[in-house]
């Protein structure tokens, strides 16, 4: 009987200003290639921090491509500001509930279920503040990574 094994990779940053986003605003994070890494699946982990008011949450969407720069919804893959009525195709990882001034971290797991159980051959995120009010204007205040995960049978 085959044993299925789960090895992770080391963690690594997403790039994707967070800094002043402001209420209402969205902002897509620089592409990820998964086309060396090969994952089954990745853990994405969101620690962010917004400012008194924003108590509502930040949505945080997949875009992705295959093969190619043609990115769901028109993302760039770069970090740069995003148009929030574009977001009509992305798939929805999750959302966020701030907690005012105060840090709050969030897992997200199963990218590669929202994609039919394939992880895309490249993949970003878009987050799209409707907190209440802008995030935190301090850099260190925000930190977006994600750790891979591959499946192996032994």
């Amino acid at each position: 009987m085959a044993v299925l094994k789960i090895t992770y990779s080391s963690a690594a940053a997403i790039t994707c200003t967070l800094t002043s986003l402001a209420d209402a605003a969205s902002r897509e994070s620089s592409v990820i290639p998964n086309t060396s890494d090969l994952f089954d699946d990745v853990i994405v982990r969101v620690k962010t921090k917004g400012q008194a008011g924003g108590t509502d949450r930040v949505y945080v969407w997949v875009y992705a491509a295959v093969g190619d720069t043609i990115y769901t919804d028109g993302a760039t893959g770069s970090d740069a500001a995003f148009t929030t009525a574009n977001i009509l195709n992305c798939v929805g990882l999750g959302s966020i509930r701030m907690n005012g001034a105060n840090d709050v971290v969030a897992i997200f797991t199963g990218i590669a279920d929202l994609f039919g159980g394939r992880m895309p051959e490249k993949w970003g995120l878009i987050f799209e503040n409707q907190s209440g009010a802008a995030l935190s204007a301090t850099a260190g205040d925000h930190d977006i990574d994600y750790q891979g995960i591959t499946y192996t049978s032994s």
